[in-house]
């Protein structure tokens, strides 16, 4: 269960689908930023030290089966593998 909300699944895609529905933002500079919101900007308003996909980070990731960043939302992407400090912990057939 999620702990934010009793009918979600923990899925930040979710978040972004469901806040760009909410939020009538339909253009596609308004998915992607949305995108950003569950991801990047999430990690700098926390705070987190070393996010990202580049040289010293921890580069902790989810490798999605999309094409962009509105391709994701659009279809909640399938999760091809789920990358922690460099290293895959999990992989799926496309």
């Amino acid at each position: 269960m999620d702990p934010w909300y009793s009918l979600g699944k923990a899925d930040m895609l979710d978040v972004a689908f469901m806040g760009l529905h909410v939020g009538q933002l339909s253009s596609r500079i308004d998915m992607a930023w949305c995108f950003d919101a569950v991801t990047e900007n999430s990690a700098r308003i926390l705070g987190l030290e070393g996010y990202g996909v580049a040289k010293g980070c921890a580069v902790n990731f989810v490798l999605l089966q999309a094409c962009d960043k509105v391709e994701a939302i659009r279809l909640r992407a399938h999760r091809l593998a789920v990358v922690r400090k460099g290293r895959v912990i999990v992989r799926s057939a496309p």
